[in-house]
């Protein structure tokens, strides 16, 4: 089939996405139980999750360890290490946790809470490339849903981007860090499994295949008790399997029945994904927890203007490429895995799996009445495609909600006899400026992949000032500038899935992206091949 490299990048183009699974401090020196007198004794470790209940949460990460990213012949290893602190306020907003027995209490469970970062600061290091990646003052306010087995993070402030997501989801989340706790009294000495749906949010990953993770009553002293587990997690993420093994360590205060501290040490090996590079990497995380008796930036108010659960708007994520053209919004199927000069590709991940996708390229700009008609703009597609076309499923032009005067082509055709189906769009604002929009996706993907395409261009635009620093039209539009790269990466199909997946690689679905022109650009547009 058709989850970022750039030149200058040296794995996606957001690097720091690649790192959104993994948290990080001090080792876990040792597991072992400890069994003081009194041992015998039967004590409740039930939390108590109060509404309203207003706690500050200090987290310290760390990640060392080697990415592997794709080469022209074979995978390239890099090292890779991350380090980062965070703290924030964390006001609990509903609970409905029901004692149910075995998968049924994680599943049903339904928790959340709204938070303010005080601080966050992170230092990403790619191969010597150092990447500082930070949280905007306006996305301060964030909220936590856990809901369904699943835990969600946004902010009811607006759309975060990737990287804002990837800065406030780690493993060890203060509204899931519960999940070692037993469910019944337990002794020293006794030990209980961990149920995937819990563990799947502790350690941030998609879902847990198969696990041996075990917990154990290891100490109990007057005011806490001491958990430790271990084990081994296979799941998946992005699409891509993951094995981890885990170490943790939390200490319970029996005074106030809450948690008072969190370490967990995770020892990644993820496979290459189609949206993120491979790992293996030790990542620790030390995560404590102090009562406050209120926030002043988590107010009555405030809360009561956080969504419960969060719906499918408040979700969507906010892009906008390193020329700044443009501001997309998309919803968190969507990732980025390449950003260039004047290109963006974008691929699609649902339930694990690659359906589509996306290659945005500005154009050059346009005089008034210059504009291509949509017949030009289909006998364009057709060109392009070649000999891969094999017949028109749609054509027609229409007007968005930001006034963008958009056509659409839709075609299908084969690739190495794989069935394939291309969704064209030329968008135009009254002002010149304009975008191709290229879906591509398996035939057979088509009514999974459903308007997929038609939802992402709901929540694109052009910027108000298309201007750069200098106060001229962005590089795709100066003359003698670079011209716009061929469009046809996002006209080849995906590879046969029997193909070892390139993670990352926009090159992947197609054999030359710039052996042809994008459609809706004139042949006088594009550049000799020489100067691409």
């Amino acid at each position: 089939m058709p989850r970022r490299p750039s030149p200058t990048r040296p794995t996606s183009a957001r690097p720091w996405q690649t790192l959104a699974r993994w948290g990080l401090p001090p080792l876990v020196a040792c597991l072992t139980a400890i069994r003081p007198a009194g041992a015998e004794t039967a004590v409740d470790l039930t939390p108590r999750r109060p509404a309203g209940q207003v706690l500050q949460v200090t987290a310290a990460y760390q990640v060392a360890g080697t990415l592997s990213l794709p080469g022209p012949d074979q995978p390239t290893r890099v090292p890779l290490a991350v380090t980062a602190t965070a703290t924030y306020d964390q006001r609990r907003l509903a609970v409905d946790s029901p004692r149910a027995d075995g998968r049924d209490a994680a599943r049903h469970a339904r928790w959340q809470s709204a938070r303010y970062y005080r601080q966050q600061d992170a230092k990403l290091v790619i191969n010597g490339q150092e990447i500082t990646p930070s949280l905007r003052e306006t996305r301060r306010l964030i909220g936590a849903s856990y809901s369904q087995g699943r835990l969600t993070i946004f902010s009811p402030q607006g759309p975060l981007t990737r990287e804002e997501l990837d800065l406030v989801e780690w493993p060890g989340d203060g509204l899931v860090a519960d999940a070692l706790l037993p469910k019944d009294r337990v002794t020293v000495g006794d030990r209980w499994e961990l149920d995937p749906a819990w563990l799947a949010a502790l350690v941030n990953i998609d879902a847990v295949g198969d696990s041996d993770v075990s917990a154990e009553l290891t100490q109990l002293q007057r005011d806490y008790a001491r958990i430790d587990a271990q084990g081994l997690i296979r799941g998946t993420v992005d699409g891509a399997t993951t094995t981890i093994e885990l170490k943790a360590r939390c200490d319970f205060d029996l005074q106030h029945h809450r948690l008072h501290s969190l370490q967990l040490v995770l020892h990644e090996k993820r496979s290459p994904g189609e949206v993120t590079p491979g790992i293996e990497a030790v990542a620790k995380v030390r995560v404590q927890f102090r009562p406050l008796s209120r926030s002043e930036h988590l107010t009555d108010m405030v809360v009561a203007a956080m969504p419960a659960p969060p719906d499918s708007a408040t979700l969507q994520l906010s892009f906008q490429p390193d020329h700044g053209e443009y501001r997309l919004q998309h919803d968190r199927g969507w990732h980025v895995t390449s950003d260039g000069r004047s290109t963006a590709i974008l691929r699609r991940i649902e339930d694990g799996d690659l359906v589509g996708q996306c290659n945005i390229s500005t154009l050059p700009l346009i005089l008034k009445g210059k504009q291509i008609t949509l017949e030009s703009f289909r006998d364009d597609v057709r060109s392009t495609l070649g000999e891969h076309f094999g017949q028109f499923l749609q054509a027609g032009q229409y007007v968005d909600p930001q006034g963008h005067l958009v056509y659409h082509v839709a075609a299908v055709g084969q690739v190495t006899e794989v069935p394939v189906q291309w969704r064209y769009y030329l968008l135009g604002d009254t002002d010149g400026r304009r975008a191709a929009v290229i879906f591509t996706l398996d035939d057979s993907a088509a009514a999974r992949f459903g308007q997929a395409d038609r939802q992402m261009l709901a929540g694109f635009d052009f910027l108000t000032d298309p201007t750069g620093d200098s106060g001229q039209p962005a590089a795709a539009s100066r003359p003698g500038g670079p011209a716009p790269p061929a469009g046809n990466a996002a006209t080849q199909p995906p590879q046969p899935k029997t193909t070892a997946p390139a993670p990352a690689s926009a090159a992947r679905l197609g054999k030359d992206p710039s052996s042809a022109p994008v459609p809706g650009v004139t042949r006088r547009d594009q550049p000799p091949r020489s100067s691409r």
